[in-house]
């Protein structure tokens, strides 16, 4: 019996496979430890030995009672795995090669067919034929892939689409109905398809009079507002590479393009270089829930500073806010991280450290940060492919991509559940408020149970905005792995990773105690940082979670409770003008969104800067605690008279007459005696008197 085929051998190739060692002369009876392979290493290989014996193999058993190639071979042997039989006369290939564990071996469904024991010195020439054969297709499939640009999943998956302009704080099934949203005009579009900064050079189409003199007229008032932040940008464009700088470039008002420079910020407000004051709606795209250096935060970090900021030995603070994080949201344990970006990133790694599997569910629509694997893009029958340049393709190539919110799109997860890893989810889409899936959660949540795989919430944003225990308290569902973000700073770098102890325990082994023979349990993973638990960060969440533990859920229900009423109000305004912009929203966070064709909807975002309101296009308007109720109705009111001035100037589509109704305010008094307020036969707004010569009709005497 040739040593290729053993059942020890087989072993052996999996340990060098996960380990890099080179364990041939491997005395059988020698622990794996002694053999130089870590926790990390088996946690792997218990993974890949279940998979390529169908036995199940724990990281325990590797490292107690199977913990030596020897007994792991007993082992095997008593479970019913036995030597493969030789094909007579043949002599074994390279068995490094030949040998790979089943799930790591590339495109071995393509190859299975080939009779590897006969390609061989001496092999017949219709074998060798035959592999060569196998070779050249299985290149030209990965030509075919690379020049279609997709990856393929078994079978295509359904998508639909569905829109309307509503305010939500229950199901969208219950919102006013619309023209459906195509792929052609949702507004949200841009975001599905890539990242980074958009920039358009070119006009597509030419500006009228009265488009150019108003949008001329625009960047005159918004340069002369803001000269310092504009030549800021100008000093430092040459050594500074920030994106932000370039965000929304348009050649026909490049001259305002750039960030508001900022060097103050209290509550509500913030203030520039030139001493303008603006009610902050961004508020660091949503982690001032309190409004800017609130007291309580403040004076937990300045005394942090004053104790000491160490990186490497474990603050105090660290147990306190995981047992708050535990308490808050009812999961089981925390660890932390710098960003969300690194808390979404441990998440999918534990996924897979605990199930041995790959695949992982994601939803168009979804945002869940910087790292490669998450900035995707849909592509052919689900495929996940990146969305930004610099991102290989391999980075995506374990995710499929399935419509938001299609429940019928789910099926296709049966192709795959075998090697099912986790299907990370934005229980509530940050650009897409309207849309609260409590049915699809649900059915993500029965999914998981039946195959094993962890459900993730990316819960950045909703984790303490739309209820105290984030959303799944919202929904009443339980995930096996969260991560949150942004409110638990109060404003300073944080990210948690949360969840039950089965995916946690991969990240530490497991509890165990001193004083007694327990020993850590689980198999584990990597996941560190130099920053992961910063003091000062640490103390800012503290503060906040006590905050949050004492306010209780009245705080996220005042909240949304304003975040509603604004909402309509807005909504109401734009249903009375006509305006194609759309307004969603949820908890205390809402989305302003307009058609695709509405080319100049960037310029809503500079004219609410001039009345005062620091709001950014392609980024969720929020509201704080620290907002006052004057504060609202002002905003309220910037958001009428922006719109009406784009009507008003055929920068946005709408209902002119209206429009100037709302920005005259009944106030204008007509040029004749009599004259009524009408529009003309271009929709523009005039004033109209009676034709004497009667017939019914008017003239126009005077633009209004």
């Amino acid at each position: 019996m040739s040593n290729a085929a053993s059942v020890r051998q087989r072993i052996v190739d999996v340990l060098e496979y996960s380990s890099g060692l080179d364990l041939g002369d491997a005395d059988d009876g020698t622990d794996f430890f002694e053999l130089g392979l870590d926790s990390l290493f088996l946690t792997q290989a218990s993974q890949a030995i279940t998979k390529q014996f169908g036995v199940e193999v724990t990281f325990r058993q590797m490292s107690d009672s199977e913990s030596s190639i020897g007994a792991l071979c007993s082992y095997l042997k008593d479970q019913g795995v036995v030597d493969a039989e030789e094909p007579a006369g043949a002599t074994s290939p390279d068995a490094g090669d030949l040998h790979a564990p089943q799930d790591l071996a590339p495109n071995q469904s393509l190859l299975q067919n080939v009779q590897w024991s006969s390609v061989a010195s001496g092999a017949s020439d219709s074998a060798v034929e035959q592999l060569i054969q196998a070779q050249l297709s299985l290149m030209q499939q990965q030509l075919n892939l690379l020049s279609a640009g997709a990856t393929t999943v078994a079978h295509a998956v359904p998508t639909t689409t569905d829109g309307a302009r509503h305010s939500v704080d229950q199901p969208a099934s219950s919102a006013k109905p619309s023209e459906p949203v195509t792929d052609q005009n949702k507004p949200t579009a841009e975001l599905k398809g890539g990242r980074g900064a958009k920039i358009t050079k070119t006009s597509k189409s030419p500006l009228s009079d009265r488009q150019r003199t108003f949008i001329e007229n625009l960047v005159g008032r918004y340069t002369a507002k803001t000269p310092s932040s504009k030549s800021y940008a100008q000093e430092h464009r040459a050594y500074l590479a920030d994106p932000r700088t370039v965000s929304g470039f348009n050649a026909l008002y490049k001259e305002m393009i750039y960030p508001l420079v900022t060097n103050r910020s209290k509550g509500s407000k913030i203030w520039d270089l030139d001493g303008n004051e603006y009610v902050d709606h961004v508020l660091g795209f949503g982690p001032i829930l309190f409004g800017h250096s609130p007291e309580f935060i403040v004076s937990a970090v300045n005394q942090q500073i004053l104790d000491g900021i160490e990186t490497g030995p474990q603050s105090e603070l660290t147990g306190a806010v995981a047992k708050l994080v535990c308490e808050l949201t009812g999961v089981e344990r925390c660890a932390f991280a710098s960003t969300g970006s690194e808390a979404v990133l441990g998440a999918i790694r534990l996924a897979r450290a605990v199930t041995g599997r790959s695949k992982v569910v994601v939803f168009d629509g979804a945002y869940h940060g910087i790292v490669d694997e998450a900035i995707y893009r849909k592509g052919r029958d689900g495929t996940g492919l990146p969305a930004a340049p610099g991102i290989p393709r391999e980075s995506t190539a374990n995710l499929v991509v399935l419509p938001w919110n299609d429940m019928a799109a789910l099926d296709v997860i049966n192709e795959f559940s075998d090697d099912l890893a986790a299907i990370l989810v934005e229980p509530i889409q940050s650009r897409e408020p309207q849309t609260q899936p409590r049915e699809l959660l649900h059915r993500l949540r029965e999914i998981c149970d039946a195959t094993g795989a962890a459900l993730i919430f990316d819960e950045i944003v909703t984790g303490f905005r739309v209820h105290q225990g984030g959303a799944q308290a919202f929904f009443d569902i339980k995930a096996d792995l969260a991560t949150y973000g942004k409110i638990i700073g109060g404003g300073y770098p944080l990210g948690i990773i949360a969840g039950n102890a089965r995916f946690m325990d991969a990240l530490d082994g497991g509890h165990w105690s001193f004083g007694d023979d327990s020993t850590p349990t689980a198999g584990v993973t990597y996941f560190a940082g130099t920053f992961v638990r910063h003091p000062v960060a640490l103390a800012a969440a503290h503060a906040v979670l006590l905050k949050l533990k004492q306010s209780g859920p009245a705080l996220q229900e005042d909240l949304g409770a304003k975040t509603t009423q604004l909402a309509e109000t807005l909504c109401e305004f734009l249903d009375s003008v006509s305006s194609t912009i759309e307004v969603h929203h949820c908890s205390s966070w809402l989305e302003i969104n307009a058609p695709r064709e509405a080319t100049y909807m960037p310029l809503f975002f500079v004219l609410m800067r001039l009345y005062g309101f620091h709001v950014q296009d392609g980024r969720p308007v929020f509201v704080s605690t620290a907002h006052t109720e004057d504060e609202l109705e002002s905003f309220v009111d910037a958001f009428r008279e922006s719109v009406c001035e784009l009507i008003l100037n055929d920068l946005l589509d709408g209902d002119k007459l209206a429009a100037h109704r709302v920005l005259r305010r009944n106030e204008e008094e007509p040029p004749v005696e009599g004259a009524l307020l009408g529009r003309d036969e271009d929709g523009n707004p005039g004033w109209f008197v009676a034709d004497p010569d009667g017939d019914g009709n008017f003239l126009k005497v005077g633009d209004a």
